[in-house]
């Protein structure tokens, strides 16, 4: 669609988003309405998931509802549906802060990429790594991903209308460069934590000695 609209659009393809274009310019009316209700479907899908994930995560491993090892009881199915109601109002104030999709996706993934995938990475293919190396990289990369969010004046060329705090510090033109810098500086704490850690040595533990049965005594 990105390239042939520029064919059938022309250069005002440029001034709104290409797919309301083709639709509602230059498709028939039923093909509009079926790819508008995907769309529509896909996102009410996504969102769901999302809340529900979110809301759980948090039942289940911030509050502990229910214990470590309790299953999906009812009275952790019920934390579950209250948590979802203020999670879904702060995503919806997020969503009419910076009403594009688009960039608030990326931004997530930016999120991710600064603090959960050098450690799972390096985690599964690297023993020396420990929970302290983790929560640097985490800490570290997702802070510095943060802390160029607020800022930064724009968000990938979009003004930054969500949180920003104006300074002379930091222009726009580190935006894009931020999700590369976040990403190593979680690599570069997660193998600083884990290079100077003492390793931790295996204890081993003698076997008790066992001792010969008892033979029985003839009477």
């Amino acid at each position: 669609m990105a390239l042939a609209a520029v064919s059938i659009v022309g250069d005002s393809a440029a001034d709104a988003p290409i797919l309301y274009v083709l639709l509602g310019e230059y498709t028939p009316q039923w093909l509009s309405i079926l790819v508008l209700s995907g769309l529509v479907t896909a996102s009410l899908t996504t969102i769901s998931g999302v809340l529900l994930s979110t809301a759980t995560v948090l039942v289940r491993n911030v509050f502990r509802v229910g214990g470590e090892n309790a299953a999906m009881s009812s009275d952790v199915m019920k934390a579950t549906r209250l948590l979802m109601l203020p999670m879904a109002a702060f995503g919806a104030l997020v969503a009419l802060r910076v009403p594009q999709t688009g960039i608030l996706l990326t931004l997530t993934f930016d999120l991710l990429l600064a603090s959960l995938v050098v450690p799972f990475i390096l985690g599964l293919f690297w023993s020396r790594g420990d929970g302290r190396a983790v929560a640097a990289a985490a800490i570290a990369g997702i802070t510095v991903r943060a802390g160029f969010f607020v800022l930064t004046p724009t968000i990938y060329g979009v003004d930054n209308t969500l949180l920003y705090i104006p300074n002379s510090l930091v222009t726009s033109s580190v935006d894009g460069w931020t999700t590369f810098i976040g990403f190593l500086v979680s690599l570069v704490a997660y193998v600083t934590v884990a290079l100077v850690r003492r390793p931790v040595r295996a204890v081993t533990v003698p076997e008790p000695a066992v001792l010969p049965a008892k033979q029985p005594v003839a009477v």
